[in-house]
């Protein structure tokens, strides 16, 4: 007759291997999206910080710069800060 404690200690020791698997692939999720997160953040201050310096140059792109804001920006301390920076 076989032992069944064999059986079981190998789906504990499987058991045992996919949590340790599911642990690692949750921090790298977790390290992909806070490098995503920075890269993005990091993107959105390009395009911004170019955005500002071409709008200064072009006065037609200003105005449409100004106009999205507008439009679009509705956190008050972030309209007070376009205002005070010239941009809404």
């Amino acid at each position: 007759m076989k032992n069944n404690t064999n059986g079981n200690a190998r789906i504990d020791l499987l058991k045992k291997r996919r949590a340790e698997i599911d642990q690692r692939l949750s921090a790298e999720l977790a390290k992909s999206r806070q490098r995503d997160e920075r890269e993005n953040a990091r993107a959105a201050t390009v395009v911004g910080k170019h955005a500002i310096e071409m709008a200064a140059q072009n006065a037609a792109f200003g105005l449409m710069l100004k106009q999205v804001l507008d439009d679009s920006v509705i956190d008050d301390r972030e309209r007070d800060l376009l205002r005070r920076k010239g941009l809404l």
